[in-house]
């Protein structure tokens, strides 16, 4: 574990109100790199409340996320995305067991996850609408409209996918490390690379080719 991350955890656990700290994202993950973030979810005790504070220490930007009880458990329930801290932290200090507590609610959460209906006629609308702007950038080959429509759409096709799968949205920082969890085939994780990574059109016909596929499996589950 970084030098650092042990001193963060040391000097948090010696605040009296401070009854767990959790360490988060892609450090927690296992995938960070040199220019990482540090990212702590720090339990308060009682209905104790703290703002978000970031710092840069030796370095490297920390970021410190404070909850007490009643907020972790109202967060997740709210916005399903902060479950991963949950399912991927590391809890670094957890004398009362309260981290493990929040783990195995946000495992049964997770597991139990549907996109609300509203939500999920929203998302239809909003992807059948790309999907005719797509097919007529394609079918005059704008280069600039095609490429201009897959970026733009890119986070809404994201969401689709794991709209179809039934799991929630990861935050933006760890969606590919949880590609997984969707079980795509890989003949789908090429058509998803080349939305990123491949030419103007043919990212215009990843798009349009995930658009149809999120589409579909959205109509019938």
């Amino acid at each position: 574990m970084h030098p650092l991350v042990v001193q963060i955890a040391y000097d948090l656990s010696a605040d009296p109100h401070v009854r767990g700290i959790l360490l988060t994202g892609s450090h927690a993950r296992g995938d960070a790199t040199q220019e990482s973030d540090l990212d702590f979810w720090v339990l308060l005790g009682g209905v104790l409340e703290r703002p978000f504070r970031s710092e840069t220490l030796d370095g490297r930007w920390v970021e410190y996320h404070h909850r007490n009880l009643v907020q972790a458990r109202e967060r997740m329930r709210k916005n399903p995305a902060e479950l991963y801290s949950h399912l991927d932290g590391k809890a670094l200090y957890d004398p009362d067991g309260k981290l493990e507590e929040l783990r195995a609610e946000a495992q049964a959460l997770f597991a139990a996850y549907r996109l609300p209906a509203e939500e999920r006629r929203a998302l239809r609308y909003w992807l059948e609408g790309s999907r005719r702007k797509l097919e007529a950038a394609l079918r005059n080959r704008d280069e600039l409209r095609a490429a201009y429509l897959a970026s733009t759409n890119a986070w809404k096709i994201l969401e689709g996918l794991w709209a179809a799968r039934h799991k929630p949205m990861p935050p933006g920082g760890a969606v590919w490390a949880h590609l997984h969890d969707l079980q795509l085939d890989e003949a789908l994780k090429v058509v998803l690379r080349d939305l990123f990574t491949a030419g103007a059109l043919e990212r215009g016909q990843a798009a349009l080719a995930l658009t149809g596929w999120v589409l579909e499996r959205l109509e019938t589950t």
